[in-house]
């Protein structure tokens, strides 16, 4: 399938793969969660698209970009999405937040935890229902698969860091089921300047 392209239904996919409905759902949980897929209640399951490189030459791939490079833009945008989330984000949207929280608090180890913890940050953003923003955050997510990235986080994800992060997680998604967007963006750059405290030590 190419980017844009909507997947069968998950019936269908039950159908054509014979494999069980948790099968195919667990399957797709896992899609979304790594930003493979989008799903649009009422519309269907999309690939995700990505703009070739060289349709905007002067941004560097995420891959390119440092640890404090991708802090710094993370907190420029994310506590504003977080905001606007108040009044965008469905019903579905908040409930798989809510299992991104619970998938992350389960982790047995750090990649799992890190696997939840990008989901639930990157559920946000597509919750906002804009393509060009999802797609920068895109560019953020490959910058976080980068080997500097997961030596950063080995380094600093202590167990007492990790619950703190699950504890903020848990406030922004309360304040976004609260819709109260002024809290929930505080607690966002709040959680976020914790993280790069953490990880860079300023």
């Amino acid at each position: 399938l190419a980017p844009g392209d909507k997947l069968p239904t998950e019936r269908a996919l039950v159908e054509q793969f014979g494999l069980s409905r948790n099968t195919v759902r667990g399957v797709l949980r896992d899609l979304e969660a790594s930003g493979k897929i989008i799903r649009f209640i009422g519309r269907g399951t999309f690939v995700t698209g990505r703009q070739p490189k060289d349709r905007v030459p002067d941004v560097p791939a995420g891959a390119d970009a440092s640890p404090a490079e991708v802090m710094e833009v993370r907190l420029m945008l994310e506590p504003a999405v977080a905001e606007a989330l108040v009044t965008r984000a469905s019903g579905a949207d908040l409930a798989y937040m809510r299992t991104c929280l619970e998938r992350a608090e389960a982790a047995r180890d750090w990649r799992d935890f890190e696997k939840w913890d990008a989901a639930l940050h990157a559920a946000m953003v597509r919750a906002t229902r804009n393509q060009f923003l999802i797609e920068i955050f895109e560019r953020i997510d490959e910058a976080r698969s980068q080997a500097e990235w997961g030596k950063l986080k080995r380094a600093s994800l202590t167990e007492e860091r990790r619950l703190g992060y699950q504890h903020e997680h848990r406030e922004i998604v309360g304040a976004l089921q609260e819709r109260d967007g002024q809290l929930a963006r505080e607690l966002t750059e709040k959680h976020l300047l914790h993280v790069r405290r953490n990880l860079l030590g300023y």
